[in-house]
């Protein structure tokens, strides 16, 4: 290598990294990502790194030795990968200049070849590759600057071999890590703490002790965080997470000075060393308890972490930096959780310290007292500064809810003292809310009531604290709610909406929802009537205010969306805890809501509620965020069976049946987000909604089935007669748009809605024949509008074709698992209207079953046909949309195409010979629209955009098993661009993209190969073997591919893999006989006889044919293939693995 390219080399990383042209800097990305390809990248990179004295040029060259290295068809044998170790190393000790950033590359690069290499041995029967402990030592001896190094490739090899990588697989790492965890890891924790105490004891030598001090702590922490029993847990997860030392840790971690020293440590130095002290601590409180041999010990240990804890809290470091620091404390189920938090204007640094004892233990210490009211007093100033410390309530609320949780359990005859605290941090809780919700309206603050998920959590915790002294926190509720709602009312009723009004409605939607999660709190096993009692009373409050702001909505809709949620909110929780057959009756929350509010039983209790639900869908007309919420909560009242029983005798109920269009509920139609009129929920609520109805006469159902749907009726024929007139301004009508979308959302989730066979008949019935022609002559004219023609054609024939079955507890679409929809009045109509037979859990029902004699399934095929092919022919007439546009305009509408296609081929409700028989073109439409519209995609497209990919692969699945005859028809181009995205497909790594592509080109190498080899060969597969023929090079790499993914990655569809295996090798038995080749010659000499044996077993005793049982004994093979180049190979090697 020349001066010349290492002053090129230079400038462009000089580019990548100061460079202010974008241009260039890709140019330069380009090229040092080309790097690691290039055969001679080896010694180009140790070049570069060695001549060079730019950091930046220094750190390419070590990020692609370590790449390099990392490949798994490496050509490294075992000696250069020790040499290349060895010069890293020596490297690291010789190199004074290297910059920081350089040297934790190197580090990494050495952590990683031994990782790799570990199992390895040398001539010997050695390892040589174990010799980190030796390796440091050596830094470490030197002192000065080398010691900090030797403590860098410490804490680099700890976290290389504690990381999960895709480099050898998820069984070898773990083999890997537990080795070094048995021979290695104590000894090189103890080693960091004997480091730390010479630095205490200032015996160390050092330009910067700080940093020495930095580099030893994150040492401790990477061992104490060390994943020692292979759970491969999630350290982004709050979690608690126990740490399962070794026995042979227990006289190093139950030392008298261990934890003293990390309090000591954290008490002196400040963020960011001090949060390093801080994580260890954690650490060292989340060990084990069994690790401890009596409970003594324990005791003892905890003693030390409480003591530690109380001087942290009473020296307040690191708790006050500029207004901004906390420390949250906090537990977790049974055990107590000790956080600190802190935080500067530059970083925050999240630190846990945990203690895993019961409360019982607890109580007994000697600081028990004194540290609960120390954490206390700590709670209720974070609480009163709440716009300072936002991020820790949540850990705040944590530790009282886990507390409070342990007190039916503490069985010592020692008080708990947390009925005194317990209130005044409910008390706390309760008026920073109100504050916020002050600080929402007045000063435009963050609004935390729109953070859902952290809403929920921290009412579930608040909610356990109230009740620990219920009777205190229930008075002290009921009297503050009553005092804001009565002055909130006074000011709606006069009418005056101003600031105060609004700073008022705010605090009452956090006083609702603490309400509702108070009642939602009920336990459903230790029932108490007292607590009851107060439930009663919350409840009786709650709905009064219900009723009174209902009654000002008669006109308009006056009530703030926050406020309206609470509300929905609470009747959630109330319709959880005190409605429904499967709920624990209470007599004294029936009686007091008699006594107060005269509501005599649960009839009507659920009236009051279901007006509340009619209310929301006619005047919350502004929030789709009350309409979507509104809508869930009908949707979990009409799932049990009872209550959808009870439902029907409502009168309110039968109005909305009667009157569910836009002229009732206007935000049908007034709404920007028109999915709002479909309402998304999950598939396991379906059997419970419409599997238990009422029955009913089949001629009575029927007769008010058309009743119900005599308002559609209305708009459709309407409808019809505007789009049949041939009137060209229809097109720009946008009313006549807004209904076409509105009546297909509609009919899209009442279609879903319909899982059983009677229940569909009568949808299918109403809407063909008479009703199909409106939806094709709807897209022929709005095809260009995704908004308009997507719809529609997720509904026509989408939602019409899917052919779900029941199987007692799950509604599943044979073809698409994903999401099902309803529209908002299709639960009631379904549950009250439709007929559905009684389902046995074991046995699944299609609802698509047409009659021996019915030519229904055929009919359909057709007008899906000419609803695919007219909306596909006008779309690819357009240019390409640019790249902004693309999905929305041209694939969204596809991918509609593409689903509605999987679902007639798949649906098995036609038999596709009748169209060849009569000349019909439809099919054949159908599959040339198919391919015409898949050439206009690019290739990269498919693969990019996930709904794309998997509605192509899907498709092509039906194609090649049922319809390859068709594919021989195709152009040779086509045909290659088809099995360029099914090689795409076998390398995704998305499992169901792979096992659609593999199972793909298994049926059409298999169609190919039983058909061309019979005595009268079929005409077709002759044509479709010569276009095989023609990809002989495409078919080669998806064989190459294969073998790649078994050998060297972890392959989770290993059956589906070898299915296409056996058909490609006997299609072109000299493609494996190649790869046979490149593999041996790509693998280290000491591997090559296991790599040629395990080749030569593949087919040994495997037929020329692809008979079943042909087929499963080469899959057996395929087992055998991949478990001998994965595991056996390192077997002889790993005796020191149990």
């Amino acid at each position: 290598m020349s001066e010349g390219y290492l002053g090129q080399f230079e400038a462009l990383c000089r580019e990548l990294y100061e460079g202010n042209d974008r241009e260039r800097r890709e140019e330069a990305q380009q090229f040092i990502l080309n790097l690691e390809s290039q055969p001679d990248a080896l010694q180009n990179s140790k070049f570069v790194f060695q001549n060079s004295q730019l950091g930046y040029a220094q750190f390419i060259a070590a990020q692609t030795l370590t790449t390099v290295v990392s490949k798994p068809l490496s050509s490294l044998g075992i000696a250069e990968k020790l040499d290349l170790r060895s010069w890293a190393l020596q490297t690291l000790f010789n190199i004074s200049s290297l910059e920081p950033f350089v040297i934790s590359e190197v580090c990494k690069l050495c952590a990683r070849i031994t990782k790799l290499c570990w199992f390895e041995v040398n001539d010997q029967e050695q390892h040589p590759f174990r010799t980190v402990i030796e390796d440091a030592m050596r830094f470490i001896s030197a002192g000065g600057g080398r010691l900090s190094r030797g403590l860098q490739l410490l804490n680099f090899h700890v976290s290389e071999m504690n990381r999960p990588d895709n480099i050898q697989g998820l069984a070898k790492h773990r083999k890997v890590a537990s080795s070094f965890r048995e021979e290695n890891l104590l000894s090189v924790f103890q080693i960091g703490l004997n480091v730390l105490d010479s630095i205490v004891c200032k015996t160390v030598s050092s330009d910067d002790p700080m940093m020495l001090l930095g580099w030893v702590l994150q040492l401790c922490k990477s061992c104490l965080g060390y994943d020692f029993i292979g759970a491969c847990t999630d350290e982004t997860a709050d979690d608690l997470k126990t740490v399962q030392v070794p026995t042979t840790w227990k006289e190093t971690i139950t030392s008298n000075n261990l934890l003293s020293l990390f309090f000591e440590l954290y008490l002196n130095l400040e963020a960011p060393l001090s949060s390093h002290a801080l994580n260890c601590l954690v650490q060292l409180a989340s060990v084990r308890r069994t690790i401890f041999s009596s409970s003594e010990d324990r005791l003892y240990y905890l003693e030390q972490l409480v003591d530690g804890l109380c001087r942290i809290l009473k020296s307040e470091h690191g708790l006050k930096d500029g207004g901004a620091s906390t420390l949250t404390v906090f537990p977790f189920t049974s055990s107590i959780d000790i956080a600190g938090k802190i935080e500067n204007d530059v970083s925050g640094l999240h630190l846990s310290f945990k203690y895993l004892y019961m409360l019982s233990e607890l109580v007994c210490l000697s600081k028990y007292r004194e540290c609960l009211e120390l954490i206390a007093r700590f709670t209720l100033i974070s609480l009163e500064n709440w716009d300072l410390s936002a991020n820790s309530v949540h850990y705040l609320l944590g530790l009282w809810e886990r507390l409070v949780s342990g007190i039916p359990y503490l069985k010592s005859d020692k008080e708990h003292f947390l009925t005194e605290y317990t209130p005044q941090v409910f008390t706390a809780y309760w008026k920073s809310r109100l504050l916020a919700g002050e600080m929402v309206v007045l000063q435009n603050a963050e609004n935390h009531l729109n953070d859902q998920p952290t809403l929920v959590e921290q009412l579930k915790q608040v909610s356990t604290i109230a009740r620990a002294q219920y009777e205190t926190s229930c008075h002290h509720v009921h009297s503050e709610f009553q005092n804001c709602a009565t002055s909130y009312l006074q000011a709606i009723q006069q009418g005056s909406m101003g600031t105060t009004t609004r700073v008022v409605e705010e605090q009452l939607a956090w006083m609702v929802y603490i309400i509702a999660a108070i009642i939602g709190a009920r336990s459903n096993i230790v029932l108490q009537e007292e607590q009851d009692e107060f439930d009663a009373q919350l409840i009786a409050v709650v709905l009064q205010f219900i009723q009174s702001i209902e009654s000002t909505r008669q006109t308009c809709n006056i009530i703030g969306e926050d406020l309206d949620l609470a509300v929905i909110y609470f009747l959630q929780e109330l319709r959880a805890n005190y409605v429904g057959e499967q709920r624990q009756k209470s007599a004294k929350v029936q009686q007091i809501l008699n006594e107060q509010l005269n509501i005599n039983g649960e009839m009507e209790l659920l009236n009051l509620i279901i007006q509340k639900v009619m209310s929301n869908l006619r005047w919350s007309t502004e929030s789709e965020e009350v309409i979507r919420s509104t809508l869930s909560l009908l949707s979990d009242f009409c799932t049990p069976f009872n209550s959808v029983r009870k439902l029907v005798r409502l009168e309110s109920v039968q109005f909305l049946l009667s009157n569910h269009t836009s002229e009732c509920f206007p935000f049908l139609d007034c709404m920007n987000d028109t999915r709002l009129r479909t309402t998304y929920y999950n598939v396991d609520h379906f059997p419970n909604a419409l599997g238990k109805i009422i029955n009913h006469d089949f001629t009575a159902e029927d007769q008010r089935f058309e009743m119900f749907m005599s308002p559609l009726a209305s708009i459709s024929d309407a409808l019809a007669q505007r789009l049949m007139s041939n009137d060209p301004n229809v097109v720009h009508n946008e009313e006549v748009k807004r209904a076409v979308l509105g009546l297909a959302r509609d009919l899209r989730g009442l279609v879903s809605a319909c899982a059983a066979k009677a229940s569909f008949m009568l949808m299918f019935d109403w809407i063909y024949p008479d009703r199909t022609m409106l939806f094709i002559k709807a897209v022929e004219f709005w095809h260009g509008d995704p908004a308009i023609a997507v719809p529609i054609l997720k509904f026509m024939f989408l939602r019409l074709l899917s052919n779900t079955f029941v199987d007692g507890s799950h509604i599943l679409d044979v073809s698409d698992t994903s999401v099902l929809t309803t529209s908002f009045f299709s639960f009631l109509l379904v549950s009250l209207v439709m007929q559905w037979p009684a389902v046995n859990a074991l046995v699944t029902n299609s609802r698509m079953s047409f009659g021996a004699s019915s030519p229904n399934g055929i009919l359909l095929f057709r007008e899906t046909s000419k609803m695919i092919v007219t909306y596909g022919e006008r779309i690819l007439a357009y240019p390409l949309p640019s790249r902004d546009d693309i999905y929305r305009h041209r694939y969204k509408g596809l991918i509609a195409c593409y689903d509605t296609l999987k679902m007639a081929l798949g649906g098995d409700y036609v038999n596709f010979g009748v169209f060849k028989l009569y000349n019909d073109p439809c099919l054949d439409e159908a599959l040339d629209f198919f391919f015409r519209s898949i050439v206009t995609i690019p290739l990269d497209d498919i693969m990019e955009f996930p709904k794309l990919s998997r509605a192509f692969f899907s498709v092509f699945v039906f194609i090649s098993r049922d319809h390859s005859t068709f594919l021989g028809q195709l152009d040779a181009s086509v045909f290659r661009l088809l099995m360029i995205c099914l090689r795409n497909g076998v390398k995704s790594v998305v499992s169901t993209l792979s096992i659609n592509a593999c199972t793909a080109l298994d049926s059409l190498l298999s169609f190919v190969y039983s058909n061309v080899n019979r005595n009268k060969p079929v005409p077709e597969a002759e044509n479709l073997a010569q276009l095989l023929s023609s990809v002989s090079d495409v078919l080669l790499e998806i064989l190459r591919d294969m073998f790649h993914i078994l050998m060297f990655e972890n392959c989770k569809n290993q059956w589906s893999m070898s299915r296409p295996l056996l058909p490609l090798i006997l299609f072109n038995p000299q493609h494996l006989s190649q790869i046979r080749d490149e593999t041996i010659a790509n693998t280290s000499p000491r591997k090559q006889q296991l790599v040629s044996q395990s080749f030569g077993d593949l087919l040994e005793d495997i037929e020329e044919s692809l008979l079943v049982r042909n087929r499963d004994k080469f899959t057996q093979k395929i087992s055998v293939f991949r478990r001998n180049l994965t595991t056996n190979s390192s077997q002889s090697r790993a005796n020191s693995i149990s």
